[in-house]
């Protein structure tokens, strides 16, 4: 969604360029401009739908489990004990719902400017100033969106890898230190792009151009899509091949547990292999353990 986003965004089409005639102008606007305009629609719409979907489901479960969590406490303080969660468990979902903030200030701004410009055929009818807010909102919001998408990856990764150290080294403090210095890394990015590339514009009908230089079209398609998509897939692609040799470590010890109980008669006797066993089948349920937490 991101690329499409900059890969499409407002330049002067050639359909208004001088010598364009009436009936190429109109041919142009039924089959191609607004072929645009549907999509660039139907993206807007399913941003804004999926990603309020998301927040609204993370903060219906956040409230019901609060409740969940209140009438719990009542009943354990009643019987003298108390239990509570791990401190890092209050922001879990933090930077799920960091990306879905991102995506959707994409699908209620951007897009809708978008959009109009589009439809109004590339003029840009909203000064020099919203031009230029323009501009930082579609570099600093694309490049937060595919940063937390590379932070949640690495965030699973130390999860699956890390599953009974992940409560010390994703603690509350690191993860509020990555989501600010995420938004304040891509601002950053953001006002230097435009420092070195500023916002085009051609008089007398302005247009608000993001940039026309090969290189800073691939420089911004790598940085914000084909980098990221690198990062995730390699970062998902260990994860599965930990988890993969978790499996067989498990199944193999699952059928040494059951061998040397039927070598043993189902006596309570045990040896070495019985006391690894044993170890493993602990560690497993405590990584299940780790796992609903980080689910919760």
């Amino acid at each position: 969604m991101d690329f499409l986003l900059l890969s499409s965004t407002s330049t002067p089409s050639d359909s208004s360029s001088e010598g364009a005639s009436p009936e190429t102008e109109t041919s142009a606007w039924t089959f191609l401009r607004l072929l645009r305009v549907s999509l660039q629609t139907v993206t807007a719409l399913l941003t804004v739908l999926g990603n309020g979907f998301v927040l609204g489901a993370i903060a219906y479960l956040r409230s019901s489990r609060w409740k969940q969590k209140q009438k719990t406490r009542k009943y354990a303080n009643g019987s003298g004990a108390g239990s509570s969660g791990p401190h890092t468990s209050v922001l879990l979902n933090a930077f799920v719902v960091n990306l879905a903030v991102a995506d959707l200030l994409v699908g209620l701004v951007v897009q809708p400017l978008m959009i109009t410009t589009l439809i109004a055929k590339d003029r840009w009818y909203f000064g020099e100033s919203s031009c230029v807010m323009y501009q930082v909102f579609i570099f600093w919001l694309c490049s937060a969106s595919a940063l937390f998408l590379c932070i949640i990856s690495i965030d699973r990764y130390i999860g699956v890898t890390r599953p009974l150290h992940y409560s010390l080294i994703m603690t509350r403090c690191r993860r509020i230190v990555f989501i600010c210095g995420v938004w304040a890394f891509s601002l950053t990015l953001t006002l230097c792009s435009l420092l070195i590339s500023p916002p085009q514009q051609e008089m007398p009908e302005l247009y608000c151009v993001v940039t026309t230089k090969l290189g800073n079209i691939v420089a911004t398609a790598v940085g914000t899509f084909f980098l990221p998509c690198i990062f995730v897939l390699i970062a998902y692609g260990r994860i599965y091949q930990v988890v993969r040799a978790k499996r067989k470590q498990e199944r193999r010890a699952e059928n040494g547990l059951s061998e040397l109980r039927m070598h043993r008669g189902g006596s309570g006797h045990t040896n070495t292999n019985a006391v690894e066993a044993a170890k493993f089948r602990k560690q497993r349920s405590e990584e299940r353990r780790v796992g609903k937490e980080c689910r919760s």
